[in-house]
């Protein structure tokens, strides 16, 4: 009887042990997809925030630096320093558009905006990439 009986305990325990690979694989997908999506919000978040900043401060320094500057800063130089205010991301990515509103002298406005099209981390579920934007306008004050 003691042979029966530890032949049904040694089942028993092989299918406990078949149940918690089964039950594990089923749970393991959908929380490492809550955990990917948990990132990739985050990331979203902290690339908006860097985009913001790069815009503004570009405008800032475009705002401060017209026509009638001792270094006046010209379209190009702008929209690198878009670029270079980016950090983390892909430079020839982003772009970046600057107005003169009508020109870049004292007293009219320059705007700036600029986009970045945001890369998913995993494309399991979505492939297309997010577009971030930004956008500025100051008063041109030299």
């Amino acid at each position: 009887m003691n042979q029966e009986n530890s032949g049904r305990g040694a089942l028993r325990r092989s299918r406990r042990r078949g149940n918690a690979l089964l039950e594990g694989s089923l749970v393991l997908w959908p929380m490492m997809l809550l955990m990917f999506g948990i990132v990739q919000i985050g990331y979203a978040i902290w690339s908006q925030s860097t985009l913001a900043y790069a815009v503004d401060a570009a405008t800032r320094h475009a705002s401060l630096h017209g026509s009638r500057s001792a270094a006046p800063v010209t379209t190009a130089q702008v929209q690198q320093m878009v670029k270079d205010n980016a950090t983390g991301m892909t430079k020839t990515n982003i772009t970046v558009n600057v107005v003169w509103a009508p020109n870049n002298r004292p007293g009219s406005t320059v705007e700036v905006a600029a986009s970045y099209p945001l890369p998913t981390l995993v494309s399991l579920v979505w492939t297309h990439p997010f577009s971030l934007t930004s956008k500025t306008k100051m008063l041109i004050v030299n």
